[in-house]
């Protein structure tokens, strides 16, 4: 064996343990059975942060399941108050417009003519809580709803009632810049709220409107026909919106009852 000379570097670590040890027996089966727990003990720590994790997914989908369920019901509620209004509106422009075209009106249906037009008076919004579905869309977290089926139905919803909502918006707007205006130069508006419920009656003593007059008149049966186009486009969405609404619902309560 040789030595080492004065300009040799010193002896590492591990040449210092042989050294000491020389001749002794390494216990690798106790260094085995150290590192094996020691890997045992990572593994099980990820496996229990991982079903962390899960329960706390499970939980997060059961709430916003739960938060969706609320949402979607209530909006059926207001999406049959919504669509009743929208009729309404809808079947008195077309009775309006069957008047125009005869070009008069029976002395019988004179009166009806008043209360008919002033429905068209009302205006409806679908305003359905978006409340849970903002947060999902919101959060990135797509994953926690495991149904895919509900994750693309709810990502169609928003951009449904935002088509509605504009095409609500444009019959509105017709309304207020062309036959509000054309219809307060012609009749006294006053007399025309012959349908509404006041309590006790209307503030003021109510004669009738003679909007019957109107049938024959050129602009009135214009303005009224663009109306009945647009609400006509709000009509065509209705049924759409309908029935994802029972689709959205149906999906959220079976996933609620483990279905």
């Amino acid at each position: 064996m040789t030595k080492r000379s004065a300009n040799d570097p010193k002896p590492t670590s591990a040449e210092k343990y042989f050294s000491m040890n020389k001749g002794a027996d390494i216990p690798w089966k106790r260094l085995s059975a150290e590192a094996a727990a020691i890997v045992g003990s990572i593994l099980l720590a990820f496996w229990i942060d991982a079903w962390w994790d899960d329960q706390s997914d499970a939980r997060q989908e059961r709430a916003l399941l739960g938060a969706l369920l609320q949402d979607f019901e209530t909006a059926k509620d207001e999406f049959g108050k919504t669509r009743a209004g929208h009729n309404k509106v809808f079947s008195s422009m077309e009775k309006i417009l069957y008047w125009a075209e005869a070009g008069s009106v029976e002395e019988d249906e004179q009166a009806e003519v008043d209360v008919v037009l002033s429905n068209v008076f009302y205006r409806n919004t679908f305003d359905p809580p978006m409340g849970a579905v903002d947060t999902i869309l919101a959060s990135g977290r797509l994953d926690l709803l495991s149904n895919t089926t509900l994750v693309t139905e709810l990502t169609r919803w928003k951009s449904l009632v935002e088509d509605l909502n504009e095409r609500e918006a444009a019959a509105a707007n017709h309304f207020y810049q062309t036959v509000y205006p054309y219809l307060s130069t012609k009749l006294n508006l006053q007399d025309l709220d012959k349908d509404i419920p006041y309590p006790g009656g209307a503030p003021w003593p109510q004669q009738p409107a003679n909007a019957y007059l109107l049938v024959s008149d050129r602009d009135f049966h214009n303005a009224i026909y663009v109306h009945w186009v647009l609400y006509w486009n709000v009509q065509t969405r209705l049924p759409t919106i309908a029935d994802a609404l029972d689709r959205i619902a149906g999906l959220t309560a079976l996933e609620l009852s483990g279905g």
